[in-house]
């Protein structure tokens, strides 16, 4: 009887560590493709965050005329939330764009670009009316990431005056 138990034991063991290996081969196989098709994302939402540039200006470059375009990542609900972002330093005007989320649908839907306006309405809103923004019932977390996001990108130093 005791053989039996640990036959099982051992079938049970030997699925777990056949799925886990096949788990993290197709991790390993599809991460660089995930990663290149966030990129192609970012480098399109880039050209709309300023448009008619005639120039392309790369993340964490810019300058106090065109705007300063990056990359953040801040912690959300289920997961980080990435946004691409322009901010003017001189006009201190904020322009968001979301790539990646993992925010519960329904509720954290107002910070995706594809499926709502919400970020593109408030294109050329100041930092200090980002932040005084009502907050979305239900989206706590979302909405606390969003407003982290914005005072890391407001409180950076552009050297504009």
């Amino acid at each position: 009887m005791m053989s039996g138990n640990w036959r099982a034991l051992a079938s049970v063991a030997t699925i777990a560590v056949i799925c886990a290996t096949l788990i993290a081969v197709t991790a390993a196989w599809t991460n660089p493709s995930i990663k290149a098709n966030r990129a192609e994302k970012a480098n399109r939402l880039y050209t709309q965050l300023i448009p008619n540039s005639g120039t392309l200006v790369l993340p964490g470059e810019g300058n106090c005329e065109q705007g300063y375009v990056g990359l953040i990542s801040v912690p959300g609900y289920a997961g980080d939330i990435e946004w691409v972002y322009r901010y003017h330093a001189s006009r201190q005007t904020l322009a968001l764009r979301t790539i990646a989320h993992a925010e519960t649908p329904g509720i954290g839907d107002f910070i995706d670009s594809q499926r709502s306006p919400w970020l593109r309405e408030r294109d050329h809103n100041t930092a200090a009316k980002w932040r005084n923004l009502d907050a979305i019932s239900g989206a706590t977390i979302t909405w606390n990431a969003l407003q982290q996001g914005i005072e890391q990108i407001a409180s950076k130093d552009y050297g504009c005056e």
